[in-house]
């Protein structure tokens, strides 16, 4: 089974390294930013079901999502009143991440479904012609 090893981010490190951006398109930056903090933990192999099992898939998205969260308090505390005081935006855009993960791990499990059924079918293909 694979797990992501989240111990790195204990404490105040899961602040470190973090960019806020204050110039324009506060709202679209935050957005953008969000989406970053969770597409690196979306491998495939995390969520592969011929690896792991169900609760540990759950474990690692529901991890992922927990990861992201936490920056995004960081993040939005750094931010300027505008964004940060508009509860519904924030809410948006949480909601927008968790199906922007979801349909992120759907499309890398699709991917390596195909490439591993083309690997197949080209391994069996060149057995067959030896025969």
């Amino acid at each position: 089974e694979i797990k992501a090893d989240y111990s790195r981010f204990s404490g105040s490190r899961s602040s470190d390294g973090l960019t806020v951006e204050l110039r324009r398109n506060e709202g679209l930056n935050f957005k953008t930013r969000m989406k970053s903090f969770v597409r690196p933990r979306c491998q495939a192999i995390f969520f592969d079901e011929q690896i792991n099992r169900p609760e540990t898939c759950f474990s690692n998205f529901y991890q992922a999502m927990l990861l992201s969260a936490i920056k995004t308090v960081h993040y939005v505390a750094s931010m300027g009143q505008g964004v940060r005081s508009n509860c519904r935006f924030i809410a948006d855009c949480v909601n927008d991440l968790i199906f922007y993960s979801f349909n992120l791990i759907r499309n890398r499990l699709n991917v390596n479904l195909v490439s591993n059924k083309l690997i197949n079918n080209k391994v069996v293909g060149q057995a067959e012609c030896r025969r």
